[in-house]
């Protein structure tokens, strides 16, 4: 016992020594890791379902992740790229540790889509010719949209002064000026988010995997988003949820899916600090998304009381402020790692 605790110490210092000894990724691992993650969540699910299945996909994810975050570092470039390989990996796992695709994911009469070329071509319920067209001048006008709010909102609160700087401490800047910052960056992740989605849609149907009716909006109406409540991830959470026993609808399932996907969201955001450090604001790439799920379970209780009290409005009026205030956390660490270098210099 004494040996295995020797040999367990010995892996975990020879585990520490190379993350800090790590060097800058290189130049073409930056372009095919993420497709070298895609490629083993595909091929791993050519085993049937089963512990053969489930073995080769966990050792491969395994491998990949210790010998990545062992060997490399990145710059905030890659930022985009550690959030895509942690998910990948984290929707692998919900999928295959937890069931099998083929048994959990089917289409049934409502939902299945015959994927012909007529039904591409036409413009049955809306779509068709015009989904090329509409979708593409979309992500045209995000980008607009976006440059536009980063000239005349987010640079005109950036200080001046250190405009062309590598990494700018954001918690040193006037509260007011973080929250206006915060809110011009929310806007422009929300339609950065928007343009990938419609590229993915414009990729996929233009290769007949999808029909454009499979391709609503992303954020859905904006009437729904007085709430952060409907950005969590619940999968992971009705998992363990379930695993409790705890009975759906009750308060106990509510909120045991409620945080836990929430924390499964923090440690997806915890990758882009393992490999594109921030000593003062890493931790807050994670901490943000529990901040989320106590911020839900504040809203809960003040509608409730609010409802005895004789207040009606289900309308959530304070969340721009709390969205605002916990989201400084990633902003502050893109700034930290020098993710807006530049960005107002011209």
């Amino acid at each position: 016992m004494v040996n295995l605790i020797r040999n367990l110490e010995i892996t975990l210092q020879n585990m520490k020594d190379a993350y800090t000894s790590r060097e800058e990724v290189p130049f073409w691992a930056t372009k095919l890791l993420t497709p070298t993650f895609m490629a083993v969540a595909i091929l791993t699910t050519i085993p049937p379902p089963g512990p053969t299945r489930v073995i080769v996909g966990m050792t491969a994810f395994t491998s990949l992740w210790l010998y990545v975050l062992t060997h490399w570092m990145a710059g905030p470039a890659f930022f985009m790229d550690a959030i895509f390989m942690i998910s990948i990996t984290v929707r692998w796992m919900l999928m295959c540790l937890t069931g099998a695709p083929e048994i959990d994911y089917y289409q049934n009469s409502k939902t299945a889509t015959k994927l012909d070329t007529m039904r591409l071509d036409t413009s049955e319920q809306g779509f068709g010719r015009d989904f090329p067209i509409t979708t593409a001048g979309r992500i045209l006008l995000n980008r607009y949209i976006s440059d536009m709010v980063r000239k005349y909102a987010f640079c005109a609160f950036w200080p001046a002064q250190q405009a062309s700087a590598a990494t700018i401490d954001f918690g040193s800047l006037p509260m007011l000026h973080q929250h206006l910052l915060v809110a011009a960056q929310l806007i422009r992740d929300g339609l950065m988010l928007d343009s990938e989605y419609r590229k993915a849609s414009l990729l996929c149907v233009g290769l007949y995997l999808s029909t454009p009716d499979r391709w609503p909006g992303l954020f859905g109406s904006p009437a729904d988003l007085y709430t952060i409540f409907r950005h969590m991830f619940t999968r992971s959470g009705e998992v363990v949820a379930s695993a409790l026993g705890a009975e759906k609808g009750s308060l106990m399932y509510r909120y045991t899916k409620l945080y836990v996907g929430f924390l499964v969201s923090g440690v997806q955001h915890y990758a882009c600090p393992l490999l594109i450090p921030s000593l003062r604001y890493g931790w807050g790439m994670f901490w943000q998304m529990p901040a989320y799920a106590a911020v839900i379970t504040a809203e809960d209780l003040i509608k409730h009381y609010g409802k005895k009290a004789g207040i009606r409005d289900d309308r959530y009026v304070w969340t721009a402020y709390w969205m605002t205030l916990i989201y400084a956390l990633p902003v502050g660490y893109v700034s930290d790692i020098g993710g807006f270098a530049g960005v107002c210099a011209t």
